[in-house]
């Protein structure tokens, strides 16, 4: 979004944790992975601040509990945003745009000088803690319980609400959760993330007696749904293969007894995730609540068909580019299974449908949704 802001001549100052501007001047390759991709060449001219290396490695090395640690970081940030958007001539014509639990201070900036204060929150609130817990509960042999943040967390993000002028979220399910928590439905705007296709993508089809080839993506715990994959994967008839990527956070004895059923590849760099969605045919998306689940793009954008439930981003159109199934229905993803491995040309026509549709979600499209706020 940034770089295209700059493009129309809007980007007024970025102000980010960390920006490797010497990633333009290094052969590629050269800089650790996620240092490189801390720089955009779009932006070699803009006006760019950012707190540093050293700070944010400092904050690593926190032994406060992840909410605690969230406060403190996104309170450091956002005076630090705040410091530097108040050396500008920032006023009644500008917009201030910042993110969850690190947008507070440059939101009251914004009010004192008269400008129009925009918060992205990228999750449902204290209702996705809650729907984890909840989770919990219910299926403890699953994982570690896990406590919620503290609540000087969420007096932070409520703040981060309260003084906002807009509150924009990226999925329907998000807006429900907030007006649920006491956000105006008409602060409320629902703007999906900017997305740019990944290269690769292609059209999936399969030959006779091949089996189809499914994959889960993603954190696996319970707020993503990961038992449920498991259990339809237990459960699905011959033909199907389960595959699943991402960090586990699992107790032992239930990731042993997963694994005889999906094959877990394990936390992988984003290449080596490409490579794994180059080798599928559908990915598998049962999460329980998602701010938006850019996932499914990413795996559209490569062709693949997806299988989503309604708490996420409103991505997939169901039969069109995959299968919306409610969240918690085991027999729901297997019977979506079974038609993209038993109908002919069912698995080829939503792969084409999928190309079509990770396009759709480009910054103009969350540029036009913002600007119309201003």
């Amino acid at each position: 979004m940034p770089s295209y802001l700059r493009e129309q001549g809007k980007l007024g100052l970025l102000a980010t944790d960390v920006w490797c501007g010497l990633a333009g001047s290094f052969p590629r390759g050269w800089l650790p992975a996620k240092l490189a991709q801390r720089y955009n060449p779009k932006l070699k001219d803009a006006r760019v601040v950012s707190q540093g290396v050293l700070s944010a490695a400092w904050n690593s090395l926190s032994k406060q509990s992840p909410g605690l640690r969230w406060v403190t970081e996104g309170g450091q940030f956002g005076a630090f945003a705040a410091k530097e958007f108040a050396k500008t001539s920032l006023g009644d014509r500008d917009v201030v745009l910042g993110y969850t639990a690190a947008n507070l201070e440059p939101l009251m900036l914004a009010r004192q000088r008269g400008a129009i204060g925009m918060h992205v929150q990228v999750d449902p609130g204290l209702e996705w803690y809650q729907t984890r817990q909840t989770e919990q509960q219910a299926y403890p042999e699953v994982e570690d319980k896990a406590e919620i943040p503290d609540g000087s967390f969420f007096d932070r993000v409520q703040a981060e609400w309260a003084e906002a002028a807009k509150v924009i979220v990226h999925s329907e399910h998000s807006k429900r959760a907030l007006i649920r928590q006491g956000v105006a439905e008409a602060k409320c705007v629902v703007a999906p993330p900017a997305f740019d296709p990944l290269p690769g993508g292609r059209v999936r089809g399969r030959k006779p007696g091949q089996p189809l080839r499914a994959l889960f993506v993603g954190n696996h715990c319970l707020a993503k749904g990961f038992h449920y994959y498991v259990q339809a994967a237990k459960m699905a008839p011959a033909g199907i293969e389960f595959h699943s990527a991402g960090r586990s956070m699992l107790k032992e004895t239930y990731q042993a007894e997963a694994a005889r059923h999906v094959r877990m590849h394990g936390h992988l760099p984003q290449a080596a995730i490409l490579r794994l969605m180059n080798e599928s045919d559908v990915l598998v998306f049962p999460t329980l609540s998602d701010g938006f689940g850019l996932v499914q793009l990413e795996a559209m954008s490569m062709g693949l068909p997806v299988i989503s439930t309604p708490h996420c981003g409103d991505v997939v159109r169901d039969g069109v580019d995959g299968y919306k199934v409610p969240a918690r229905d085991v027999a729901a993803i297997i019977n979506a299974l079974e038609v993209l491995r038993d109908m002919a040309g069912s698995l080829e026509a939503l792969s084409l449908a999928s190309l079509a549709r990770s396009a759709e979600f480009g910054p103009e499209t969350q540029y036009r949704k913002i600007s119309g706020l201003a």
